[in-house]
């Protein structure tokens, strides 16, 4: 088990619960994606697990050995003056990608599309792309066993997402994701959780699969209701 999430309640600032009573468990391997519409606390969700927000009530038991790796939308903080290889290998000299298989900085770099000749310049003169993509190198190569991304569709081109979502395929650990984009959604979750009318419903299965549940359940309904 990587956490576990019991009784959680959020209130709101006009003092209605933004949801209430949601318990959950995420175990190794399982790569989630936190679904709903705007305003029903996708973001607040994420910033209670990683202590930025407490809970009105209820608690995370989060395991021993878990490593978070958070990109959030408040990110971005360098120094302009170093360079980009620099700027990562101060972090570590390589990440450790599970089973034994490691990958050195420069070669990371480059998996994320970093040429060599981009690696050496200093980060003033990357594009706000290229800052974002850089972000989200610092965060993986602290080689985390749970990564937390919130709206990386938002930021990051998708030649860059189109990198992120076979390195989460290939992902040993647990991951949350907050995502609009269904395509980035299925090449990536394995079991999506929708906050939705204060509650939180999970789904087995990818967002294609969720849909389809949904509209079986809508149909579910229409057809006790007549």
């Amino acid at each position: 088990m990587c956490i576990s999430v019991h009784q959680l309640c959020y209130v709101h600032a006009d003092k209605e619960p933004l949801f209430q009573n949601i318990t959950l468990i995420v175990n190794t391997g399982q790569r989630l994606a936190l679904v709903g519409n705007n305003g029903t606390g996708k973001s607040t969700f994420i910033k209670m697990l990683m202590g930025e927000v407490a809970p009105a009530s209820g608690h995370f038991d989060v395991g021993e050995t878990v490593r978070f790796g958070y990109y959030s939308q408040d990110g971005l903080k360098f120094d302009e003056q170093m360079k980009v290889i620099d700027v990562v290998q101060a972090i570590a000299e390589y990440v450790d990608l599970g089973n034994g298989q490691k990958m050195g900085v420069s070669q990371f770099l480059n998996y994320f599309l970093f040429t060599p000749e981009k690696q050496h310049n200093y980060v003033y003169k990357l594009s706000g792309g290229e800052k974002r993509r850089l972000y989200l190198c610092t965060v993986l190569m602290r080689s985390p066993n749970f990564l937390v991304l919130d709206e990386p569709t938002n930021d990051l081109d998708i030649v860059t997402l189109n990198v992120l979502e076979e390195y989460l395929r290939n992902f040993k650990g647990c991951a949350i994701v907050v995502s609009h984009d269904r395509y980035f959604i299925n090449q990536t979750a394995t079991r999506i959780l929708e906050l939705t009318g204060q509650t939180l419903v999970n789904y087995i299965g990818n967002y294609d699969y969720y849909l389809e549940k949904k509209e079986e359940l809508t149909r579910i309904h229409l057809g006790d209701s007549q």
